[in-house]
């Protein structure tokens, strides 16, 4: 049993729930992790309002092909779907729904490769190797095979064994999804490190970033902390057609003790 309240209303009741929920990220993440998941092939559910599984389609049958989204309310059955999922943990496999189906055209039996897409325009572009990253994040280098241990599975070792002469060639693409992760995260030190740069960046730079001061534009103090208060949740319920519950965290499986299915009403609360 799971308490659950709707949208329309704070008053709380609890309902079956047909769904096997565990504490773990749901599958609104699942894409980020796609590259990193050791499913076959990874799908996406469609659930009812009540939260019971009503279907699913396969990653390869929705990249580029989103008539799905064309019929009224299958888009909150995805949003619904997504959030009760749960998704797989992160590890240096890569699905086939990315390496032999991607943009896969219906009635064909393949499509293209994207994990041979990066590697082929990382070097086209010129994008240093992963030693080079490393280096440049200030990371302990690797300068012999047996300085990868610590960081990658003997397994992955010995593949690049036989395909890179040195460690100092492996491409950044392929060591940094094998780069084993870091404590409480899905990626390992250097994709942490170049993420975490990017995003500051990005966000430091953009002078239309929300919490960016000194411009006309800028939020007051008080406005800013009106916005932090909204949740993903409330974005999703707002944004769907008759989205009536989902969890408090969206990207977080509903839990009985901690990640209830909270929703309080349409007006101006923030959830």
């Amino acid at each position: 049993m799971l308490p659950i309240s709707f949208c329309q209303s704070e008053t709380i009741f609890f309902q079956a729930h047909l769904i096997d929920l565990k504490t773990d990220t749901s599958a609104g993440c699942r894409i980020c992790m796609a590259l990193g998941s050791n499913e076959n092939y990874i799908v996406f559910y469609r659930a009812l309002q009540l939260h019971n599984w009503k279907g699913e389609r396969r990653l390869s049958e929705m990249l580029q092909q989103p008539y799905d989204l064309y019929q009224p309310g299958l888009t909150d059955e995805y949003i619904i779907g997504m959030s009760d999922q749960l998704a797989q943990a992160m590890n240096d496999s890569v699905t086939e729904e990315v390496t032999n189906h991607l943009f896969q055209e219906p009635r064909q039996h393949f499509g293209k490769d994207l994990a041979t897409i990066n590697i082929v325009r990382a070097r086209e572009h010129g994008v240093p190797s992963f030693y080079k990253y490393r280096q440049l994040c200030g990371l302990d280098l690797m300068n012999d095979w047996i300085d990868m241990i610590p960081n990658f599975q003997n397994s992955t070792i010995n593949h690049y064994l036989d395909l890179y002469s040195h460690p100092e060639d492996i491409d950044l693409w392929s060591a940094g999804v094998a780069e084993v992760p870091e404590k409480g995260s899905m990626v390992g030190p250097t994709f942490t490190c170049i993420i975490g740069k990017t995003f500051r960046d990005l966000k430091r730079g953009d002078r239309f970033w929300y919490e960016n001061r000194g411009w006309p534009s800028s939020f007051t103090p008080e406005q800013l902390a009106e916005i932090r208060k909204i949740r993903l949740s409330r974005l999703l319920c707002d944004g769907g057609d008759n989205i009536q519950t989902l969890q408090l965290k969206a990207m977080e499986i509903p839990d009985y003790e901690e990640h209830l299915y909270i929703y309080l009403q349409l007006s101006q609360t923030a959830i």
